[in-house]
């Protein structure tokens, strides 16, 4: 990507993203570019570290904790893998969605 991309607001693709122009002047800043990347990675970010503590969570339960604890901790697992999952599902239904939209604005 060049700087006239990013000045003229495209992306690798050659698209506009939507919400990239957080001042309405119909062109992109090379603050915008960079606060708007920054969104995303942080976005992605919180789905993958979410992800990760869904699967070591999984894991510890089902191969290292006593089945006592087990029933111990029952009702706030079943809290902590919904919530999680929630993010994960949240973040991968996000990018569906934006990248839908913006497949059927081309045609």
């Amino acid at each position: 990507m060049t700087e006239d991309d990013v000045r003229n607001g495209k992306d690798s693709d050659g698209k506009s993203p939507p919400s990239a122009d957080l001042d309405g002047d119909g062109m992109i800043s090379e603050k915008e570019f960079k606060f708007l990347e920054r969104r995303l990675n942080t976005t992605r970010k919180l789905a993958i570290g979410s992800f990760a503590s869904l699967v070591a969570a999984a894991a510890y339960i089902l191969g290292l904790m006593p089945p006592e604890r087990m029933e111990t901790l029952n009702g706030s697992t079943d809290i902590i893998f919904i919530v999680l999952g929630g993010v994960v599902a949240t973040y991968m239904g996000a990018e569906a969605f934006i990248t839908k939209r913006q497949n059927k604005s081309e045609y």
